[in-house]
């Protein structure tokens, strides 16, 4: 399965941030689909005015990792 990693996060909730994974996107009712609460983050209540944005995720940097191991060569 394909996905993008994106977080959530708000000013008014602190630190808090929540790992998600975009499974899907539809263009024609401007919708996302979504996995929440990945990589060890907390499925909580958002409020309005909450922000999704692409950033760089531990699991990211920790797939890419083993990407590299592996396409390494000897």
């Amino acid at each position: 399965t394909q996905f993008a990693r994106a977080t959530i996060s708000n000013p008014a909730v602190g630190d808090a941030v929540e790992i998600v994974y975009i499974t899907a996107l539809d263009e024609a009712t401007d919708s996302i689909t979504v996995l929440r609460g990945r990589e060890g983050t907390e499925f909580g209540p958002w409020p309005a005015g909450s922000k999704l944005q692409c950033r760089v995720t531990a699991g990211m940097l920790a797939s890419q990792r083993l990407e590299t191991m592996f396409d390494a060569e000897y």
